[in-house]
């Protein structure tokens, strides 16, 4: 906590803004460390579950009250304009927030990136209805927003999308399966790209905010992912027989989907790399009570160079992870472009993830194997983190077309 702080008043917050800073961050702080994380066991071992008969998913017992905690504490509202009932606050902000979250339960958090994707998105593209619509019920936490865009045949490949969109009178109607939903089944708005131009491959994809109120049982969850990792999130399928989208859901310009969405993704990633730098702390501390209590050859085993120096890597990375997320929220906060950066804090900060919870299972020994101890389960839900929203080669990919790119300029 305190090294966050420290960050964030270097940037160019006036004084003002460093206390708002403070007062938000210190009770999220609290929320997440005497609540939260005593949660996270009980959410890996009961799961998410989903009955095949009514179709419903549900979170395990208790990760709701906390929910709603966050929503009567207006959490979600931070980056959501004043207009709309927000506050407006800064990105940066926002993705410490999701860092301390992910500290206690990376499965909690995960209602902060996908909220934060569904409210950028259609801040910067949605028609006033929509806006008007959805902003105050997303800021509110009434409405978990949802991200609906990998397909069975189509995942790093957003182009490959097959799902359809016809359009008919005032309304589109979609027709198609989408994967991999995080809060699928329990979400409010649900973030899709379809094809409106069968002719023209990427460029004939449009984007839309599915509403479930509007699709109704056209939108049907059809069962939900058993993960390694990330037990307490849910993650469905869905299936969508000619879902009604009204027009005014239609999110910027017909057949500019493909665009629209790329470019906003790199939002997101900065909030997974707060993501894994979350699981690095935790995973980090956790290490260094067990090194300190562990006695082996008459002494605690932090105090032999072997451990002390796995200890020294990891609170580097840490460190440095940190300062990357942040400096690029800051960035975005400044207007800036961030989708080469945004790549760059993703990749190195989720791939640093690995190697600091598995360091942490080595120092824990047999115990790190046994799910008594907390990096066990930090280790696993750590490997999602290069996978999602864009795996490592991905990432590599945009970052090193970045590079090239500058350089020919």
């Amino acid at each position: 906590m305190k090294q966050i702080m420290k960050i964030l008043n270097n940037y160019s917050f006036n004084k003002e803004e460093q206390e708002q800073n403070q007062m938000i961050l210190d009770m999220v702080f609290e929320l997440a460390m005497n609540e939260i994380i005593e949660k996270e066991q009980d959410w890996d071992e009961e799961g998410a579950k989903f009955d095949p008969e009514t179709k419903k998913v549900y979170y395990p017992s208790g990760m709701m009250d906390l929910y709603k905690k966050c929503q009567q504490n207006d959490l979600f509202s931070i980056i959501v304009p004043e207009k709309y009932n927000g506050f407006e606050l800064s990105y940066t902000l926002w993705t410490a927030l999701i860092e301390i979250m992910a500290r206690a339960s990376l499965a909690f958090s995960m209602f902060f990136p996908s909220q934060g994707l569904n409210i950028e998105i259609i801040k910067n593209f949605g028609t006033p209805e929509a806006k008007e619509k959805y902003l105050p019920l997303l800021g509110s936490g009434d409405a978990i927003g949802a991200m609906a865009f990998s397909e069975p045949n189509a995942g790093s490949d957003i182009s490959a999308v097959s799902t359809k969109a016809e359009k008919e009178g005032n309304s589109y109607y979609l027709t198609g399966n989408k994967i991999w939903l995080s809060h699928g089944g329990a979400a409010g708005t649900y973030i899709t790209f379809a094809v409106t131009d069968k002719t023209a491959g990427p460029r004939g994809l449009s984007a839309f905010i599915i509403d479930p109120k509007i699709a109704g049982d056209a939108l049907e969850v059809v069962r939900i992912e058993e993960k390694m990792g990330l037990h307490g999130s849910i993650t469905s399928q869905v299936a969508l027989d000619r879902a009604e989208v009204p027009k005014e859901n239609l999110l910027g310009a017909e057949n500019d989907g493909f665009r629209l969405i790329l470019g906003s993704l790199a939002s997101s990633r900065i909030g997974i790399a707060a993501q894994a730098v979350g699981i690095m702390e935790t995973a980090l501390q956790e290490s260094i009570n067990y090194s300190l209590q562990r006695t082996q050859f008459g002494k605690p085993i932090g105090h032999h160079q072997a451990i002390s120096f796995k200890l020294a890597d990891m609170a580097s990375l840490v460190h440095q992870s940190r300062l990357l997320y942040l400096d690029t929220a800051q960035m975005k906060h400044r207007g800036e472009d961030t989708r080469v950066e945004s790549s760059v804090a993703k990749y190195a900060t989720t791939e640093a993830a690995q190697s600091v919870t598995y360091h942490a299972v080595q120092i824990h020994g047999g115990y790190g194997y046994s799910r008594e101890y907390r990096v066990e389960r930090l280790f696993r839900d750590a490997r999602v983190l290069t996978i999602y929203e864009g795996t490592s080669e991905m990432q590599k990919t945009i970052i090193s077309r970045g590079a090239l790119s500058r350089a020919e300029k």
